[in-house]
Order: structure tokens, then C-alpha cells, then sequence
């Protein structure tokens, strides 16, 4: 009966947990072979384990090829012991458990890709949700819904590998890790060609560094399931990208709004250009304060808009009687101290900032003074 349940129809590739029962029955034939041999039964031993041998290994090819084209359904509830068990039996026959792994990530990766393709494309059963694509006029929801998307899906392949390997012996992480690698290699190429595509878009410098941030989140979620190859090094490369593209833009919108010199206000209070490039400032600062890195970005962003708004005001100032030129800067100067101090990190360039203001403050003492020594007629006294 054993026998029958191993082998069966030779066409048939059926599998049940019956076949496993028969396989530990043969099993323990042999080992009660080598209790004969030591009894003296040499020759009826070494015939009876010579037989459960040859029984093994074709059992064991039968629960290779069933594995092998049913692995791919390890998440399927009725198939799940079967092929869990299949996988602790084969790990014995290394080849062909390699076998079985190598064809399950092509199927899985083949699988992945092609889900990925149809979300962005199709979307759910009867466009339910909606294709991913249909955002992408708007990048941070398009960007959003992909990530999304990609971390549950690789959170679901992680899972199945698990499933797939959790009655097998001494498995690693190394090797759940390896098998996810090939497994998501395939999603990079249309991942970067959609991120590579909508940053070609002109796209407000606010939204951009949003799209950062959505990336350096989305990379380290996905990079905690699977770490190093091709993924990693892809998502890598989109927010260095991604990064590149947003201080450009930044560049270039403080430069389009400072590229008038406007004439000072007759109050000297900050010009409409000025209040625009702070607003600005403070809502990058505010969306970087949220982010990880804050310090580093917050101090790298700065300059950005600082520096330029900073040269624009003095050549608007330098336009301006001595009097008002300080009176203008410090006004300026002001206004920039007060968006800095809602942030950390700003010490350094309030310390440039104050020390600017400081000599303002210095002219602005002595134009005073050389005006109401003038007017008072005393510059004789003055200059004693």
C-alpha cells in the first residue's frame, strides 16, 4: 500500500500527506536494516536498504517535480503544508532543493512584475481600486501609491518565503534575504522608468522635497524586509535623483523671483519678493523639521534661499540714501531672524545674521549721530 501511495500512476503527479507517511515508513525500514546488520543479518540488511534507498530517491524526484510546479502556490491554504513539507523533506538533496527555490523565485519575480504592470495600469478587479497611473498628474499621491503598493507586496513575498520554508531546518536570514533579491529585481526597471519620468516634469520645489521625503520613507520600510541588491541600489539612486532634481528647482525658483530688483517700499519694510522667498523657506523647513536627517537637510536647504535673498537685499538697499539703506537691511535682516527661530539647527547663520545686523546698527548710530550733530551746529564739539 505504501508503494502504491508513493508511486501511483506514473503520469500522475498527485501529492498527499499520505506520501510522506509512506516516505517515513521507508525511512524507518532503513534504520531498522542497520539494527540487522549489527545482528548479523549482513546480507538481508544491506538488500532491504539498498531497496528503501531506491524507493527514496524516487519518491523523492516525485515530490521534487510536484514541488516544483505547485511552489508557486505556497499561499494557497490547501497546498501549504504539503509544499512546506515537500521543502523539509528535499533539504537533504540540496539540488534539489535549490532547484525548487530557483524555480519559485522566477515564477514569483515573473508574478510580482506582472502585478506591479497591472495595479499601475489596470488597477483591481473591475478597476477597483483604480489603475496607480490615473494619479499621475499628481506626483506625491502617484509616488504615494506605488510605494504603498511595492511594500505590501514585498512584505506578502517575504511572507510566503517564510511559509514556504518554515518546517525546513537552520534557514537564515541570508538566504529569505538572497531569494528576495531575485525576487524584486524585476520591479526596478519599470519603478525607475515612472519616478525618472514624472521628475521630468516641472513640479513646484514644495512638492518635490515632499517626493524626498516620500522616498527616503518608503526606502528604509522596504529596505528593513529586503536589504542590498538591485532594489536597494535602485531606490538608492531615485532619491539621489530625486534630491538633485528638487535643489535645481529650488535654485531656479529663487532665482526667477530675484531675478527684478525690486525698489524698497517707502515704509523700508520687506519687500513682497522677500516675504515670498521666507514663506517659502519656511514651509520646505517645516516639511524637512518631520523628516529624518532634519539637520542635516534644514541646513543644507537654507543657503539655498538665504543666500541669494541676502545679495538681492543689499543691492535693493544700496539704491537707498545711507540712512534708510540700514534702516531697509535691518528690517530685512529682521524679518529673516524671525522665520529662522521656528527651526533648530539655524545658530550658524544667525550668528552671520546678527553680525550683519550688528553693523548695520552701527551706520545707522552713526549717520544719526552725524545727522543731529549737524543739526544741532555742534560739529566743533563733536569732533573735540
Amino acid at each position: 500500500d505504501d508503494l502504491l501511495i508513493l508511486y501511483g500512476n506514473k503520469k500522475s503527479l498527485s501529492l498527499t500527506h499520505a506520501t510522506f507517511s509512506a516516505l517515513d515508513k521507508i525511512q524507518e525500514i532503513h534504520n531498522n536494516s542497520r539494527i540487522l546488520m549489527r545482528s548479523g543479518l549482513q546480507t538481508m540488511a544491506l538488500d532491504t536498504m539498498e531497496q528503501m534507498i531506491l524507493h527514496q530517491e524516487e519518491a523523492l524526484e516525485k515530490v521534487y517535480r510536484w514541488t516544483q510546479s505547485h511552489c508557486r502556490y505556497v499561499d494557497n491554504p490547501e497546498l501549504t503544508e504539503l509544499i512546506a513539507n515537500s521543502m523539509l523533506r528535499m533539504q537533504d538533496r540540496l539540488p534539489l532543493f535549490r532547484y525548487v527555490i530557483d524555480e519559485y523565485c522566477i515564477c514569483r519575480r515573473s508574478i510580482l512584475v506582472s502585478e506591479f504592470i497591472n495595479a499601475l495600469t489596470k488597477g483591481g478587479p473591475s478597476g477597483k481600486p483604480a489603475p496607480i497611473e490615473m494619479k499621475a498628474h499628481d506626483i506625491q499621491i502617484y509616488v504615494t501609491d506605488m510605494f504603498v503598493w511595492l511594500n505590501k507586496a514585498i512584505s506578502v513575498e517575504q511572507e510566503n518565503l517564510l511559509l514556504l520554508t518554515k518546517l525546513c531546518k537552520n534557514i537564515g536570514n541570508s538566504f529569505i534575504q538572497d531569494a528576495l533579491i531575485r525576487i524584486c529585481d524585476g520591479i526596478c526597471h519599470p519603478l525607475k522608468i515612472r519616478i525618472e519620468k514624472v521628475l521630468n516634469v516641472p513640479t513646484p520645489a514644495t512638492v518635490l522635497h515632499s517626493v524626498v521625503n516620500l522616498l527616503r520613507y518608503y526606502k528604509k520600510c522596504i529596505c528593513k524586509i529586503v536589504s542590498k541588491g538591485s532594489l536597494e541600489k535602485t531606490l538608492l539612486d531615485l532619491q539621489n535623483l530625486c534630491e538633485q532634481v528638487f535643489f535645481t528647482t529650488l535654485q531656479q525658483e529663487v532665482n526667477n523671483a530675484l531675478i527684478k530688483v525690486e525698489t524698497p517700499l517707502r515704509d523700508l519694510s520687506p519687500t513682497p519678493v522677500v516675504n515670498n522667498l521666507l514663506a517659502l523657506l519656511r514651509d520646505l523647513l517645516s516639511t524637512a523639521n518631520m523628516s529624518e536627517g532634519r539637520e542635516n537637510d534644514m541646513k543644507k536647504i537654507t543657503p539655498y534661499v538665504i543666500e541669494p535673498l541676502l545679495r538681492s537685499v543689499n543691492e535693493q538697499a544700496s539704491r537707498l540714501p545711507a540712512l534708510d539703506m540700514s534702516i531697509y537691511m535691518l528690517n530685512c535682516i529682521y524679518d529673516i531672524q524671525i522665520c529662522l527661530s521656528l527651526f533648530e539647527y539655524m545658530d550658524d547663520f544667525f550668528e552671520r545674521l546678527q553680525a550683519q545686523a550688528d553693523a548695520q546698527i552701527d551706520n545707522l548710530t552713526s549717520e544719526q549721530a552725524s545727522s543731529l550733530v549737524a543739526h544741532l551746529n555742534i560739529g566743533p564739539i563733536y569732533t573735540i
